[in-house]
């Protein structure tokens, strides 16, 4: 979705929230001519496919950072008022050549306490593809895993520029996910007391 993830997409991982399937993940259309320079900057979570969550206000950020690589920062604001902050990276497989495919993966400190396996194969590296985007209010996000190519499961991110958005954006957006056949429940993300305690 992600916004995105560390904490947020490793628990979603094991979530039975998400749309499970039988077989391997599929191949779905993106936002053409996807340009990743105005997508930079910050998103909001308005709604997603995990409702088992101990936290509110989720947002991303993307930047690039001195070695020109794309960084993934999620913050989150827990029960208690305070807030995690977790880094990622966003990249390019090889043989992917849609710019509106890429993965995510989790910061080095996981890879240094060897949760990490070889690329792709590791579980902590997941797909993200936006599936469309106007770049200023809207982004829907899509994710996949598979267990051995026996299952898969859905993972949707509906993200804002601001905290909220129209209906009939989001709307549009669970029409475009019918459209495409991706069977996912959505569920409202907790936007409200968003202030931050240090």
């Amino acid at each position: 979705m992600h916004l995105l993830y560390l904490t947020v997409l490793l628990a979603s991982h094991c979530s039975l929230a998400a749309a499970t399937e039988w077989g391997m993940c599929k191949d779905y259309p993106v936002q053409e001519n996807f340009t990743l320079a105005p997508y930079l900057g910050t998103w909001y979570e308005i709604e997603q496919t995990d409702n088992e969550k101990g936290y509110r206000c989720p947002m991303e950020q993307y930047i690039v950072n001195k070695d020109n690589k794309v960084e993934l920062l999620t913050q989150v604001v827990q029960d208690d008022g305070s807030v995690e902050i977790h880094e990622g990276e966003i990249f390019y497989e090889s043989n992917i050549k849609n710019p509106a495919k890429f993965h995510f993966r989790v910061s080095s400190e996981y890879e240094r306490m060897g949760y990490l396996g070889p690329e792709p194969l590791s579980r902590f590296v997941m797909r993200y593809w936006v599936l469309a985007t106007d770049y200023t209010t809207y982004s829907l996000v899509y994710s996949c895993t598979t267990a051995l190519g026996i299952t898969h499961k859905h993972y949707v991110w509906i993200m804002g520029r601001e905290r909220n958005l129209s209906k009939n954006v989001t709307d549009s957006l669970h029409e475009l996910l019918a459209t495409n056949n991706i069977k996912v429940t959505l569920f409202p993300t907790d936007q409200n007391n968003c202030e931050i305690k240090y």
